[in-house]
């Protein structure tokens, strides 16, 4: 008859159990109180226990606790006491205790979304931080002091967002940042770390900008980054949890960042981050450092660019150039519109031109944010296009409107409106245009060379 172990706090319950029986049925049998708050129906999840030996001797999953572990991300080790039946042997231990963990998982269990409730990932993190700021605290107003703090951290977390970021937490006038939750592999989660890092500093000299203008001051931005294993889940009081990483990973990527600062380095990573995406990136010669906290030391690696600036990229970051001008930026373009093309005019004869630029500008910002993952802006784009056949627009407007695009581009960066800057732009609205125009081609999407998907 096979043997069912717990392993309890402090001790372990052995059990025998029929074959074909359930686990929850075992334990309701023998006086243990085994949480299962939907009456063991396979419709919740407070009944699982961790599968700590023999997980071969239960039957596989069925359709019910099948439909929760995928929405879980559970791994194999996770299963439902009340559909886990036995075939043999095995030891596991109860995940839900007491009250207290009850509460932690159910209700409300169902509503988060995969992977919330904890799992193991690689991922790759990134602290970033700014010198001399606690100074400048000190030395002026609240209000200033917040206005620029909130300055600072509108400009990263743009930079964090557009390349498939996940902000994980303020720490002072430092940030954390995830790259990325979706499981992607090691070469797309440090791709997208190092643009950000890099569109960051760019940032940071607009930011850099204002606050010598305003304040007389100027700060260094300090960046670390690693790539890991880690582990990723909700956390906190059941009133305000917070999706966050924990694990030595994430201890690593923040003594990189000190590290940074020792050395006067405004990105700093480690191999493991570099080596998935070295070919692209612009670095310095590897070096060791023992860094703080940690038994080995480290290589790490200073990273300066990207090899080749791709039209997403030269955009991300040009684009966030402009946006300080943002309605000034709106407001000429349609100038120009309509000086290239009069009759686009009898269009708008009707538009509120306030609410208009805040349409233009938050559609070409959520463009520009998607830029690296083109095929799911792709709907949007699509959508607004049909729109636009009801308003009386042709496909040869859409070229019209990308001229009259670069007109503002060009005022707003002046100097840095390069040849290379000019064709990123001219290449992403080539990918917007035929977006908006595959309503016309009743075929599918439509992918052009050189299009990220």
């Amino acid at each position: 008859m096979p043997k069912i172990i717990y392993q309890e706090p402090h001790r372990e319950i052995v059990l025998d159990q029929e074959p074909g029986g359930t686990i929850l049925e075992a334990s309701l049998a023998n006086g243990i109180a085994h949480y299962h708050a939907c009456g063991g129906k396979g419709r919740c999840t407070t009944c699982r226990v961790l599968v700590v030996d023999g997980a071969a001797s239960l039957l596989p999953r069925t359709d019910a606790e099948l439909r929760l572990a995928r929405s879980r991300s559970w791994p194999d080790e996770i299963r439902l006491a009340c559909q886990a039946r036995l075939a043999g042997g095995v030891t596991v231990r109860r995940l839900v205790i007491d009250d207290v963990d009850a509460e932690l998982i159910y209700p409300g269990a169902a509503d988060l979304p995969p992977g919330h409730d904890g799992r193991e990932a690689s991922l790759a993190v990134m602290f970033f931080d700014i010198g001399d700021f606690t100074a400048f605290a000190a030395a002026h107003l609240p209000y200033d002091v917040v206005h620029l703090l909130n300055r600072y951290y509108t400009a990263i977390g743009e930079a964090v967002l557009e390349n498939h970021g996940y902000i994980d937490k303020y720490i002072g006038d430092g940030l954390m940042a995830l790259f990325t939750l979706d499981g992607s592999d090691a070469r797309r989660c440090c791709r997208s770390a190092v643009r950000a890092g890099l569109q960051a500093a760019s940032r940071m000299a607009d930011l850099n900008r204002y606050a010598e203008r305003h304040f007389g001051r100027r700060f260094h931005l300090r960046i670390g980054l690693h790539h890991g294993p880690l582990v990723v889940g909700d956390v906190g009081h059941r009133s305000k949890r917070q999706l966050t990483a924990m694990g030595n990973t994430v201890n690593i990527a923040s003594r990189i960042e000190a590290q940074a600062k020792e050395r006067g380095a405004a990105f700093l990573a480690s191999w493991e981050a570099v080596a998935p995406v070295r070919n692209e990136v612009i670095h310095g010669r590897p070096f060791r450092a023992r860094l703080r906290g940690q038994t080995r030391s480290h290589s790490l690696v200073e990273i300066t660019g990207l090899r080749r600036a791709d039209a997403a990229f030269v955009v991300q970051s040009t684009f966030a150039r402009v946006m300080p001008e943002a309605d000034i930026f709106a407001q000429v373009f349609y100038e120009h519109l309509f000086r290239l093309d009069p009759s686009l005019r009898p269009m708008f004869t009707t538009t509120d031109f306030v609410k208009q630029r805040r349409m233009l500008l938050n559609m070409i910002g959520t463009t520009v944010q998607g830029l690296d993952c083109f095929a799911e802006v792709v709907p949007i784009l699509r959508d607004l296009g049909e729109r636009h056949v009801g308003y009386g627009v042709r496909p040869e407007h859409y070229d019209t409107a990308g001229r009259a695009l670069l007109l503002p581009l060009e005022s707003g960066l002046r100097e840095d409106f390069t040849n290379d800057v000019r064709h990123a732009w001219e290449t992403v609205f080539g990918w917007m245009r035929d977006a908006m125009l595959e309503h016309d081609a009743g075929n599918g999407p439509v992918h052009r060379a050189g299009q990220p998907v």
